[in-house]
């Protein structure tokens, strides 16, 4: 069963959050090869959240050291951020 991580981010200024979504946007799949998808949502001038799918909490788990080099390798400070995990009981695309 697939799991995500959602993360939730607030940075120092409107400037550091687009420079942090310009880099994950780049470098995700650098650092996080085994992702499933990955979705950024701008929740606020200041403020991300992340959502993150993998296929399953073994990944999850094995991933947590390279998602945090590619927040440490952006070089952008957060004011705040926090993770919550867990299965992905419904998901719908509509391309």
């Amino acid at each position: 069963m697939d799991v995500a991580r959602i993360s939730m981010g607030e940075f120092y200024s409107e400037e550091n959050t687009e420079a942090f979504i310009e880099f994950v946007d780049e470098k995700c799949l650098t650092f996080i090869p085994e992702v499933k998808s990955f979705t950024v949502v701008r929740t606020g001038p200041t403020s991300i959240l992340v959502v993150v799918t993998f296929g399953d909490l073994e990944t999850v788990n094995d991933t947590f050291e390279a998602r945090q080099a590619m927040i440490d390798e952006s070089g952008i400070e957060l004011k705040d951020l926090f993770h919550l995990e867990g299965s992905v009981v419904s998901n719908h695309t509509n391309k």
